[in-house]
Formats: structure tokens, C-alpha cells, sequence
């Protein structure tokens, strides 16, 4: 799978576009469907990081797909 990767101009951020994947599908009615993400990394505090994957399908709008949410604990 192929990838891109720019910072932000804060530098707080890190954003990775991914080309294109075929997603099968969910369920009994599984239909294969090509997709590309643009998953972002920011840095909320120092202790706190949020990821966020946006899926766009072909000819379609993008959308949040997946959220990770990472808090550091001491």
C-alpha cells in the first residue's frame, strides 16, 4: 500500500495520505470497494495523542472511519 506523508506548518501534526485499498465489505452483503484514507496524528497534549483515519470512496465524500485515542499514563 502506497503513502505520503506531510507535517503541518505547526509541526504538531502528522498527516499520511494512503494511495488506495480494496475494502471487502461488512456483513452478509460483501461488495469489494476501492477507498483512500487520509489518516492524521495529532498531538493534543503531552500526555494525550488523537488519531483519525477519513476514508474517501471513489467518486464519494470523505468521512471519519476510524478514531484512535491515546492518553499516556505515569
Amino acid at each position: 500500500m502506497s503513502s505520503k506523508s506531510y507535517g503541518t506548518e505547526q509541526g504538531r501534526d502528522i498527516t499520511v495520505y494512503f494511495e488506495g485499498f480494496s475494502l471487502p465489505g461488512f456483513g452478509p452483503e460483501v461488495e469489494s470497494r476501492f477507498v483512500r484514507v487520509r489518516h492524521v496524528i495529532g498531538r493534543e497534549s503531552d500526555d494525550h495523542d488523537l488519531a483519525e483515519q477519513y476514508w474517501i470512496p471513489v467518486a464519494g465524500r470523505e468521512w471519519l472511519a476510524v478514531q484512535y485515542d491515546f492518553t499516556r499514563k505515569r
